[in-house]
């Protein structure tokens, strides 16, 4: 699997807001994160997946702010880096809505072009390397993974799903190459005296919210051979009827075992991780699906063990933002933060989760539904994350986004997250 190993010499810095911790010391590795932020070129009609598919009435205001969010996004995350160049963007997948890209050549080549060479353009970010994983909508989740036809044998849909991710795998971005994908994969980053791991991880295998079941299924792509049946079923397709691999069971069960095949190595090489010295200060693990929202309790339960040593998950597919924390047992391990980041405006914004789980905290929740993404910045003791949003001055005009007015930056929430290292006294601070 791929390694990348960037070793870091400085960053280029525009307007200023805080270059040190609350103690003094030096910020040295910035990132951004976004999710689910892939949206479909096409803006108008009943397939597009921000508001045209969501039936957001074209008086309403909120219409041309989800019609453009994910350019808009793209703006922001420009600004962002003009602040402080990241050092990585990490993604979280959903990257390309609905079903992903390819396998043909052209088809990927005119989405990597409108939806991400084109967006993430500006220069502060054009040259900043890219760690994304697959999403659900990545590998398929709503037509047919071979194509325009139903895949005609197991053999086949192994190959369906192979080739959707061999498309983002081989891609190579003009911009510096700075598009990396794997199925799990290690990047190391050093700056000053600060040392990160990113661990990106695919965990679609191991998802019961529109996972890979959902993938298998291919549900809406059936349904478009059963028109008599009701969309509704797709919400929770079943394995053996027609909407589910056309009641083909041998179909599904070789497109989960593909899957799951994904995720078991994915889960091994966190186990393996968790298992070395630790050579880094921080340790943050880059997926779309979080163990503790999106799965059920066999997988829940092995994650959250193999995540023990890392400081930090970030994920997307819910399509909102929060910050939970999952609490420290009797000293035997550290506390670890799980940050929800899914409103990266490939798809309409959505709530994010208000309540945690047993065992974990709550520490913040998005107010209603904004797009958005996260950034993060670390000393060797402290990790400040801050969530950032469309300030006030931003006006989202008409549908023709003609009559826009671009605005700046807000930072709806910001958190500053202690190194385990310094002790059990220390907690969460606000910025």
């Amino acid at each position: 699997m791929l390694s990348l190993v960037l070793f870091l010499c400085g960053w280029v810095l525009g307007a200023v807001d805080q270059l040190t911790d609350h103690s003094g010391a030096e910020l040295s590795v910035h990132f951004l994160a976004i999710g689910d932020w892939g949206s479909t070129v096409a803006k108008a009609g009943g397939d597009s997946s921000c508001c045209s598919q969501y039936h957001t009435p074209k008086s309403e205001a909120n219409y041309t702010r989800d019609l453009y969010a994910q350019a808009n996004i793209g703006m922001l995350m420009g600004q962002s880096a003009k602040l402080h160049t990241p050092q990585a963007v990490l993604a979280h997948g959903d990257s390309f809505y609905w079903n992903g890209v390819g396998p043909d050549v052209v088809n990927t080549s005119y989405r990597f072009e409108n939806t991400f060479e084109a967006v993430y353009n500006h220069p502060d970010l054009v040259n900043v390397p890219w760690l994304n994983v697959m999403g659900n909508h990545d590998y398929g989740g709503s037509g047919f993974i071979c194509g325009e036809e139903p895949c005609p044998s197991p053999q086949a849909i192994r190959r369906g799903l192979q080739l959707k991710f061999q498309a983002q795998h081989t891609y190579k971005s003009p911009a510096s190459d700075r598009w990396h994908l794997d199925h799990w994969f290690k990047s190391t980053f050093r700056q000053g005296n600060v040392s990160v791991d990113v661990l990106s991880v695919d965990t679609n295998g191991h998802a019961n919210v529109h996972g890979a079941t959902h993938i298998c299924c291919q549900c809406y792509g059936y349904l478009s051979l059963h028109p008599q049946k009701s969309p509704s079923l797709c919400a929770n397709p079943v394995p053996g009827e027609a909407l589910c691999a056309g009641g083909d069971v041998a179909l599904y069960l070789a497109c989960m075992d593909e899957l799951v095949g994904y995720a078991n190595a994915s889960l091994a090489f966190v186990e393996t991780e968790a298992k070395q010295a630790r050579q880094v200060d921080w340790k943050i693990v880059n997926s779309h699906f979080a163990p503790h929202y999106h799965m059920d309790p066999q997988w829940q339960s092995q994650w959250l063990e193999a995540l023990r040593t890392a400081h930090l998950l970030v994920h997307g597919h819910t399509h909102g933002a929060n910050h939970v924390k999952m609490r420290g047992c009797d000293g035997s391990h550290h506390p670890v933060h799980f940050v929800e980041n899914g409103a990266g405006g490939g798809i309409i914004a959505e709530a994010g989760h208000a309540t945690a789980p047993a065992g974990m905290d709550l520490l913040w929740v998005a107010p209603q539904t904004p797009y958005g993404f996260f950034e993060l910045a670390m000393s060797k003791t402290w990790l400040r994350l801050q969530f950032v949003t469309f300030d006030s001055q931003w006006n989202f005009g008409s549908p023709s986004e003609e009559g826009q007015v671009v605005g700046g930056r807000s930072v709806l929430y910001c958190t500053w997250i202690p190194h385990p290292g310094l002790g059990p006294a220390h907690h969460e601070l606000p910025c």
